[in-house]
């Protein structure tokens, strides 16, 4: 019989499911609040990992826990349980946001209340869009709109429920794509390699080291320096006379003639939680990513002064990043070929090891298949070819798989890859005028898991089994709990912001652009791809081939020279907003590391650790407590963590 001591070793009780529902729910609302329900400016909690809404109810429970310990210590948690409970608001924070179910939300009705006479949408794109995805009642969806309504009436509840049926099976399906690639890449990745997975590594240090880092003094410094520059920022939001310190600017001002001005924005921001989390970036992909980034800016400078820029997209850094994407893809399945055709034949290197993998790896290989099976039904029943189908999802799943990798290994806080967007590439280069409209609609209608990877539950879920690994909680257990923890959000996530929506209205000056911009924004574009035929872009085409080769040229010679300093993931990462907005935090952490590294080696670097960790914790805990009050007392507060 299984001891209480090892039930709590576990980490997945019964008492901490029931906290982790208990506070989704809460940060679902949180979420929704502060992204979603303000007017401008607005905060973002997924921009930047670790979630800084996360971390900071973590940090929170963490302190609760340490007082537990002292007067009720039968109440408190173990570091198992506390990082059980970070992983369902981790994961579950990725489905509600912006970033993915918000969007899909906003298209769902936004064809039908919105069509006019004058756009002709009724004429033009009604008959392309399946009934069985898409809200069509105007007045279902006069309540969406403009609110003063409720959900819970007969008619409003039969009109979502068969889409959102549909729509939560395909967001389950893709689900379990992503976890069935990470079971298979868990041992590898996890065992093997043993990448630094960066972003978690402050999370479990406020777990494991709670009492300790209370005592640190380097973490006071950092907290104090962070949390006073926060609070200054948030009362001159509030009171202009109040003064405050800019941790953000440009130098684009200055870059004003030719050929300088075309090499695109020069950002300067450096908030103290982002710094923090660049410090951990391993120093090879913190110079890469520096690089590549300027490398990139260097392509604009010559092409200006050649006068290539005329030519409308060149260089084309986004499909030069695109094809390093999918050939960083392809290579990663031929590194690992041997281990793939090892998982391929059922043949492990030992049972002891067998015994570790969450589920048994036919069942693992058979779900990834059925998921793909489906997903592709999905897409052709509901009116995408079948090539275009394909041709899709194998991109996407190769972005988000190239996105997991950069969180484990490289750790970098924004991979949203903007611009980088599988729909919007595919169609720049194959054209649209061999394309059904049919096709183009459904295309259309998969923009909300296309537009950004800033919220990809992928890299969640890898880190999931990391933490697992590292806090002694078993890997199947840890697979049901995500299992759960993505059913309820998906589900949690439809039904608060449908809820809220009917009290407030999804196109009301309160919730403005979050809820209707969004479908502006994929009719508008379809509309135009139907009434406008794009011909095929052969340079376009070409420069996907070209950032392919660069990349594996790349990875080849690392494999080859061991000195070899540049790494493809930081070549992926150059054309990104990431990249645009974080390079001097990046630049900054490089130096200081290398500093650290040259005069006090690994020593040094530990001990002055707990002084950026002290920078996060400050930033994010000030600032997250400025929000609560925002929405406490529905304030406009200063928005910390933008994204930048």
């Amino acid at each position: 019989m299984q001891t209480a001591t090892n039930r709590i070793s576990s980490g997945i009780t019964l008492r901490v499911m029931i906290i982790g529902l208990i506070v989704l729910f809460f940060n679902f609302r949180w979420m929704i609040e502060v992204e979603a329900m303000r007017e401008s400016p607005r905060a973002y909690f997924i921009y930047i990992v670790p979630f800084v809404n996360v971390v900071f109810i973590l940090f929170f429970f963490s302190l609760l826990n340490l007082l537990s310990g002292k007067f009720a210590p039968q109440l408190k948690l173990a570091s198992s349980e506390l990082m059980a409970l970070y992983v369902i608001l981790s994961l579950s924070s990725s489905y509600c946001t912006h970033a993915l179910l918000q969007i899909l939300l906003s298209i769902m009705g936004h064809a039908y209340w919105f069509a006019t006479p004058e756009n002709e949408w009724e004429q033009l794109l009604w008959r392309y869009l399946p009934h069985w995805l898409t809200v069509s009642d105007r007045e279902v969806l006069q309540g969406f709109y403009e609110g003063e309504s409720t959900l819970y009436s007969i008619q409003n509840l039969k009109a979502w429920t068969g889409p959102l049926l549909s729509w939560g099976a395909f967001v389950f399906a893709l689900s379990l794509v992503m976890f069935c690639f990470n079971l298979i890449f868990r041992r590898q990745w996890i065992e093997k390699e043993k990448l630094a997975y960066p972003t978690i590594q402050l999370p479990l240090a406020i777990v494991t080291q709670t009492s300790h880092f209370l005592k640190t003094p380097l973490l006071w410094i950092g907290f104090t320096l962070a949390g006073t520059l926060t609070m200054f920022n948030n009362l001159n939001f509030l009171e202009p006379t109040i003064p405050a310190i800019q941790l953000r600017g440009s130098l684009s001002p200055f870059l004003t003639q030719k050929p300088w001005s075309d090499i695109g924005s020069l950002q300067i921001v450096m908030p103290p939680y982002v710094l923090a989390i660049c410090f951990l970036i391993p120093l090879e992909l913190a110079f890469s990513c520096c690089f590549f980034y300027f490398f990139l800016k260097f392509q604009y400078l010559v092409t200006s002064m050649i006068g290539w820029r005329q030519i409308p997209s060149f260089p084309f850094a986004n499909e030069q990043a695109m094809g390093a994407a999918l050939s960083f893809f392809v290579l990663i399945f031929w590194l690992n070929r041997k281990y793939l055709l090892e998982i391929w034949d059922g043949l492990r290197p030992d049972l002891k090891s067998e015994n570790k993998e969450p589920i048994p790896l036919k069942l693992t290989i058979g779900g990834l298949i059925g998921g793909l099976l489906f997903l592709l039904v999905f897409s052709v029943r509901a009116g995408m070819s079948m090539f275009l189908s394909v041709t899709l999802l194998t991109t996407y799943l190769s972005l988000i798989f190239v996105v997991t990798r950069i969180r484990a290994q490289l750790g970098f806080p924004r991979h949203d890859l903007q611009h980088i967007f599988p729909h919007y590439l595919l169609v720049k280069s194959i054209g649209t005028r061999h394309l059904r409209p049919s096709s183009l609609a459904i295309l259309s209608l998969y923009h909300w898991f296309n537009r950004s990877f800033s919220a990809t539950p992928m890299p969640h879920q890898l880190e999931g089994f990391k933490i697992a690994e590292r806090v002694g909680i078993s890997n199947r257990r840890m697979l049901l709990l995500m299992v759960g923890t993505t059913a309820v959000a998906i589900i949690g996530t439809f039904w608060m912001f449908l809820s809220l929506y009917y009290q407030r209205g999804a196109d009301t000056p309160y919730v403005g652009y979050w809820a209707s911009g969004y479908g502006r924004e994929v009719f508008t574009r379809l509309e135009s791809l139907l009434l406008y035929p794009k011909e095929a872009n052969p340079m376009a085409a070409g420069f996907i081939l070209s950032g392919a080769i660069f990349a594996a040229g790349l990875t080849l010679m690392r494999l080859r020279f061991i000195w070899w300093p540049f790494h493809p993931l930081g070549y992926i990462l150059a054309p990104t907003q990431g990249i645009g907005v974080l390079w001097f935090c990046l630049l900054v952490s490089l130096i200081l590391k290398s500093i650290i590294f040259k005069y006090g080696g690994m020593k040094l670097y530990r001990r002055v650790l707990p002084f950026f960790y002290g920078l996060f914790l400050g930033d994010v805990v000030i600032g997250c407590i400025w929000y609560l009050l925002g929405w406490k007392f529905d304030l406009f507060v200063y928005p910390f963590s933008k994204g930048y």
